[in-house]
């Protein structure tokens, strides 16, 4: 599909970047991480979107076992 990507970290996907017409000339970025706790959201922009997946998975991986 595009503008649907699978976002990949050291070659391990991570999470999906994605464009959806909700309306007919408005358009959204959709976000979503697919760690534990999943994460997921909307942004303006694709630029948006990629900074949420990679702020959401180093959250992920700042926090203690």
């Amino acid at each position: 599909m595009p503008h649907d990507w699978t976002v990949c970290r050291d070659g391990v996907p991570v999470g999906r970047v994605y464009y959806s017409k909700q309306d007919a000339g408005v358009g959204s970025w959709f976000w979503e991480v697919w760690n534990s706790p999943g994460a997921s959201g909307q942004a303006w922009t694709e630029e948006a979107a990629i900074n949420a997946v990679k702020e959401n998975v180093s959250r992920d991986e700042a926090e203690p076992a």
